[in-house]
């Protein structure tokens, strides 16, 4: 008789009974904070926030306390303080989903799961039937993980032709350590994907084999920035907790110096501050429209790539 199946249920309901335990205590810290005010916090308030971070990490909450080690970073008198609140607020929803667990659907759960970073193992993804179509590299972005020295995140982001949807492959490294796959945004390959368990599914795998193709000489982009925005609120619904949207405007221009980017309806959509690439983002099109594709976070857009004329241009941050 195979009991190991039993012993990992019991393994999981005792890991989401820590969680849980976690997550109630993050609700009552975050509350009493909000009612505390920032006026009152210490000058040492980033320890504040370390001690909460390393209280998530023995709930087995690694990414809540990663994403309290980046709120420990920012500073609330900061113009942009709006945003620090902001991450609060979906912290605190995320910590209220996991009091009400059991009485959300399997998604909503899974989605709940990948937030405190309690990822779907990826062999239970590979026994799974995945789609196969061509998919295009549209782009790709590396950055730090906060607090955790060296470790780097890498996202590639793609489209898939035969499905037109699109398929995020996320990985990690330590120090100088190569990225597993070489995804070159611009070009596309032939391949079968497995998609995470989400109310909105973007995160995926690859399955087997990766035949290279041809190279990407166009982006699917929607036909307005309204357009865009509605697919992106549609997304929230499916998964109130989505960090990063992909969104490909088909036409846009540039303007103000690459810093917002209009539609053909003269619609604005702002780049965001972290970008560095605005004076390569403006000459692209020589103020004609192009295509560009980037990440949409809700505030601001980080375009990672453009096509002008048939020609891929990479924006990214790699």
């Amino acid at each position: 008789m195979d009991c190991q199946p039993n012993r990992q249920g019991q393994l999981s309901a005792k890991k989401a009974a820590k969680i849980r335990a976690g997550m109630a205590e993050l609700d009552l810290w975050l509350q009493d904070l909000v009612r505390r005010g920032w006026a009152t916090l210490p000058t040492d308030a980033a320890s504040l926030w370390h001690e909460i971070a390393a209280r998530m990490v023995d709930a087995q909450a690694p990414e809540i306390a990663r994403e309290l080690r980046a709120i420990a970073q920012l500073d609330p008198s900061d113009p942009q303080g709006s945003r620090l609140l902001a991450r609060l607020g979906r912290l605190y929803s995320i910590a209220r989903g996991w009091q009400h667990f059991d009485e959300l659907p399997p998604e909503t759960q899974a989605d709940l799961r990948s937030q405190v970073g309690w990822t779907q193992p990826r062999r239970d993804l590979l026994i799974r039937e995945g789609i196969k179509s061509r998919w295009w590299v549209l782009g790709r972005h590396v950055e730090a993980v906060a607090g955790i020295a060296k470790l780097k995140s890498q996202r590639i982001w793609l489209w898939g032709e035969a499905i037109e949807r699109s398929a995020l492959l996320l990985g990690y490294a330590h120090g100088t350590e190569p990225f597993y796959g070489d995804f070159l945004p611009g070009t596309s390959f032939e391949a079968e994907l497995v998609f995470y368990e989400s109310g909105y599914p973007l995160r995926a795998v690859v399955k087997g084999e990766i035949c290279p193709s041809e190279p990407v000489d166009r982006l699917p982009g929607y036909d307005s920035i309204n357009d865009a925005l509605q697919a992106y609120s549609s997304a929230l619904g499916q998964n109130p907790w989505l960090e990063r949207f992909p969104l490909a405007l088909a036409a846009c221009v540039p303007q103000k110096r690459g810093e917002v980017a209009i539609d053909g309806f003269g619609k604005a959509l702002p780049v965001s501050p972290d970008f560095t690439q605005n004076w390569q983002l403006a000459a692209v099109g020589g103020g004609l429209p192009i295509s560009v594709f980037g990440e949409w976070n809700g505030e601001f857009w980080l375009p990672l790539s453009a096509v002008a004329e048939g020609r891929f241009v990479v924006l990214g941050h790699g």
